[in-house]
């Protein structure tokens, strides 16, 4: 005959009380029955990875704590065991659960920490005195008491007594006087102390609307403390052990009012002179290291990343005055995009240069250029970026407005939607046969290079251009196709060429944007040298007033309704002058024209 083995019970059973986890309901369960030593009640349970009550609180055994709740006496079904007993959602060992928030296990104090005024007036051990970043009681903000004054020992979990009384020396803590602090911003403080404690009834929300709504409390409570240790480190030459109050309330203001408070935060905080040399652009800033912080989680650094993308371009904005003083050491005729980035962070590590209060507009082209949400407009789209520039000035980039307004560039769209849904609106199906892409018919009129694109757009939505669809090259303005060239000079011969975007340097694939040809082709003509000066529209412009592409004279030659084809065999038997780079020629302008008789066709641009 067997007989089931039954759970052990303590005879005086116990209870959880509302914000007190496992370690303060098994101390009061030994006082309660008697035990000398709190480590009885670990073995009673059978608890083989916490064998001290100290280092039950970072336990992750789920059926060890299961079998210490039942030896109190506590039911499954209490909801406050479940929220203690809820495991922890990080798979990771660095990580424990403080009633269902996931916390670094570090952060958990194995010591006894109490508030002597709060246990005086009530006598209950609180769970949330056990994170170590919270040096101070959420409620009366008094210090946390970790060490007897009078014996100078540490006050631990292994004997079975009071939480106010001193293991050692018997002295009554309740009576020893700490310090409070007052807080010059209580909403920002409260909002970190309150954070995770499970009995917060003043408990602070994030504003409406905030980037961290739908984000995890842990990971939150994460941040808080990485953001308060790194400006005490930056402002107290001490280092104390323990993160002071004033320093989570810092940290705390920063979440709220995220994204300027941190930001305010960061350039506020500046890194200690530990030697004589300048620190770098990333490490002047110490809060800027958050950025690689491996105990943040992924979402919080994501965010950290398009915060810092912001701050450095704003940044990148008062330096306008390095790319001139760079541009006066560098051969013009050599001169070539950087990467977006890498050109961002030229003008931040520039020293000693005198901020402007307005940016140069190649210093806007800069930031714009590593804006991705600019980057992808304009590939969508299948224009260059100084015209992007200039389509959302027209309000005609109404999807670029949350992206820009970061910067203080707030356009006012004149589109409902985007500019594809505005333009396919107004677009007709009708006019494809015999129609000419936009593209094409606009280089092949606009030799001098001086039209816009928010001209023309704004010409198309007035109804001056009639426009219609055809095949795309997968951009907007490539799938859009013409029939009356002639509005379209007109229209060109209106527009004055800004200088601005006449200089701006220019990549391969915005000069391929330009000749609707891929970038391959770009590329040669970019690398031939057969621009002499910057890669810009103005030293391309002087290029075509010489030099004509044959797919242009094709396009020229559909223009006027020649019957005759620009073949490169005819040109060749006449003897014009060429040049021929990678899979290109270029063509005596002057001559090509005169034997293919263009030059005083009406449709002709005029020089």
């Amino acid at each position: 005959m067997t007989f089931p083995i039954r759970e052990p019970k303590l005879v005086l059973q116990s209870s959880i009380e509302s914000g007190q986890g496992l370690r303060e309901a098994v101390q009061k369960a030994c006082k309660l029955n008697g035990f000398k030593h709190t480590s009885v009640a670990l073995e009673l349970a059978g608890c083989r990875s916490a064998r001290r009550l100290s280092a039950l609180a970072v336990s992750d055994n789920a059926a060890e704590l299961r079998a210490v709740s039942k030896l109190l006496g506590i039911e499954d079904e209490n909801e406050l065991l479940a929220t203690v007993l809820s495991p922890s959602k990080e798979a990771s060992r660095d990580f424990v659960s403080f009633f269902g928030h996931n916390v670094r296990r570090g952060h958990i104090a194995r010591t006894r920490r109490i508030s002597p005024q709060s246990l005086k007036s009530k006598p209950e051990m609180k769970a949330i005195w056990a994170l170590k970043p919270l040096s101070f009681d959420p409620t009366n903000r008094e210090k946390l008491l970790d060490r007897c004054p009078s014996c100078q020992s540490i006050l631990g979990w292994d004997w079975s007594l009071d939480p106010w009384i001193c293991e050692h020396c018997s002295l009554d803590l309740r009576s020893v006087p700490m310090p409070m602090f007052e807080p010059s911003d209580p909403e920002a403080l409260d909002f970190v102390a309150y954070m995770l404690d499970p009995t917060a009834d003043r408990r602070v929300h994030l504003p409406t609307g905030s980037t961290f709504s739908s984000g995890s409390y842990g990971d939150l409570f994460q941040l808080a403390v990485r953001i308060a240790t790194t400006c005490q480190r930056s402002r107290d030459t001490t280092s104390p052990v323990q993160i002071e109050p004033g320093h989570v309330q810092m940290a705390g203001r920063a979440i709220l009012d995220w994204p300027n408070g941190f930001l305010e935060l960061v350039e506020s905080t500046p890194a200690r002179a530990d030697s004589g040399q300048a620190a770098s652009w990333f490490k002047e800033k110490p809060l800027r290291q958050l950025l690689y912080d491996p105990t943040l989680s992924s979402a919080i650094r994501n965010e950290l990343t398009k915060t810092f993308e912001v701050h450095r371009r704003r940044e990148g904005l008062t330096r306008g005055d390095a790319l001139v003083a760079n541009a006066a050491k560098t051969d013009l005729s050599r001169e070539r995009l950087q990467h977006p980035r890498a050109a961002l962070l030229r003008l931040l590590r520039t020293r000693n240069i005198e901020m402007r209060p307005r940016p140069t507009f190649e210093t806007v082209m800069t930031v714009l250029r590593d804006v991705s949400e600019v980057r992808q407009f304009a590939k969508e789209t299948g224009v260059p970026i100084p015209e992007v520039w200039r389509l959302y000035w027209a309000g005609f980039a109404p999807e670029l407005v949350s992206a820009l307004s970061y910067y203080g560039w707030c356009a006012q769209p004149v589109l409902e939607g985007t500019l594809r849904s505005a333009v396919n609106r107004v677009i007709s199906t009708s006019l494809v046969r015999g129609g000419l892409d936009l593209v094409s018919a606009r280089f092949a009129l606009d030799p001098q290079m001086k039209s816009s694109w928010s001209s023309i757009f704004q010409a198309v939505f007035d109804g001056r251009l009639e426009v219609g669809s055809g095949p795309s090259n997968g951009s907007l303005v490539g799938g859009i196709y013409v029939k009356d060239c002639h509005s379209l000079r007109t229209i060109i011969m209106k527009e004055r060429s800004d200088p601005d975007v006449a200089h701006s340097i220019l990549t391969q694939e915005e000069f391929s944007m330009l000749m609707r040809k891929s970038r391959i082709y770009a590329a040669h003509l970019v690398r031939s040298g057969v621009m002499n000066g910057p890669s810009n529209l103005e030293t391309f412009a002087r290029l075509r007033e010489r030099w004509a592409f044959g797919f242009e004279l094709d396009t020229l030659a559909a223009i006027t309704g020649s019957l005759t084809s620009c073949s490169s065999k005819r040109l060749r038997n006449a003897r014009v002058d060429r040049i021929d780079f990678g899979p290109a020629t270029l063509w005596s302008r002057e001559q090509a024209l005169s034997v293919l008789a263009f030059d005083h066709h009406e449709s002709y641009p005029a020089q």
